[in-house]
This record gives C-alpha cells, sequence and structure tokens, in this order.
C-alpha cells in the first residue's frame, strides 16, 4: 500500500516519466546517499521574523523503514538563529523517498526549543529562558523537497508546520 502511495506521488509530481520513476521508486538503495550532509538554510517565519542557520544530517539507514522502496533515514541536528531573538535548537529524525536520481521529498520530525536572549520587555508573546519554540508542544514537524543539480550540492526548500516557517537552503555532502 505504502509503496503504491509512493510511486503515485513520483508520477504526480511529474519528476520523471510513469516507467521510469516506478522503476527508481521500486529499486531500494537506487539513489547512492552520503553518510553526513550540512545544509546552511535562511527563511521566514510569521512567529520569529527571518531566520538563518543550519542543519547537519547523519545517515542512519538506506534503505529506510521500508526496505522494499528506495528510502534513506538522517537523524539531524538543528541551529536557526530568528529575528526575534531566538535560537532554535532541535533533534530531528528526517525520512527521505527517493523519487528519481535528482528529485526526492522528505518528512521531518523532532522537539524543537527556543532560547531567547533578545529584550524581555519588548512587544512580543515570548518569555526569557528554554522553552518550546513558540508553540505549546515543543515538537517539530516539517516536509519537505531536495533537487540535486549536482553530486555534490543539493537545492532543499522545506516548510515547518508548527511556526509557518518557509526555508531554502544548500545541501551538500562532508
Amino acid at each position: 500500500m505504502m509503496k503504491q502511495m509512493l510511486i503515485a506521488l513520483a508520477l504526480t509530481a511529474g519528476a520523471a516519466g510513469p516507467a521510469q520513476a516506478k522503476a527508481y521508486i521500486a529499486t531500494p538503495k537506487a539513489q547512492a546517499v552520503p553518510d553526513t550532509v550540512l545544509t546552511p538554510m535562511i527563511g521566514y517565519s510569521p512567529y520569529f521574523g527571518f531566520e538563518a542557520g543550519a542543519k547537519a544530517g547523519w545517515l542512519i539507514s538506506n534503505p529506510g523503514f521500508v526496505p522494499m522502496i528506495n528510502n534513506s533515514v538522517y537523524i539531524e541536528g538543528s541551529a536557526i538563529l530568528a529575528e526575534k531573538g531566538y535560537l532554535l535548537v532541535a533533534p530531528l529524525l528526517l525520512w527521505e523517498f527517493h523519487l528519481h536520481p535528482e528529485w526526492s521529498v522528505y518528512g521531518e520530525a523532532g522537539v524543537e526549543a527556543g532560547i531567547h536572549f533578545g529584550n524581555k520587555d519588548k512587544d512580543d508573546d515570548f518569555d526569557t529562558g528554554l522553552r518550546p519554540s513558540g508553540h505549546p508542544s515543543g515538537f517539530s514537524l516539517a516536509g519537505g523537497g531536495i533537487y540535486r543539480f549536482s553530486p555534490d550540492m543539493a537545492l532543499r526548500l522545506e516548510s515547518e508546520f508548527a511556526t509557518g516557517s518557509l526555508r531554502v537552503g544548500l545541501m551538500f555532502p562532508l
């Protein structure tokens, strides 16, 4: 069932022809993935304003949780500096689905904390100290896509759902 859903997603995205996409997603380990990646990112969030930071990822499984399809799993560490005086830090789990040699989509989940170092009298809804980063649970859930334009460089676009962040970055292997 999961395999058919991912094949349908690949076909809908238009990243490849039907036969090529079906063959690619159905072939475990068809995508060569680096063991370690670094992604400097910039973005914007309605909660935090402009953001800049980086995510580092370490491969833990290839193939990933579904061994009969082309997927991989990373553990990531994230540090994002936000305009409203927050440092957002998070350990994350990233599950990537390889749809085509150049295109993949991913989901990411983890626990995010915001360390506030700005002016506590500033007109915002945040207190000082370590606390969940603007959303009550402190959980981070994101989704995005990766376009590999060379073996050593990829464009990464993501949306973090709890804070509404939209981020873009360049991902490269270490």
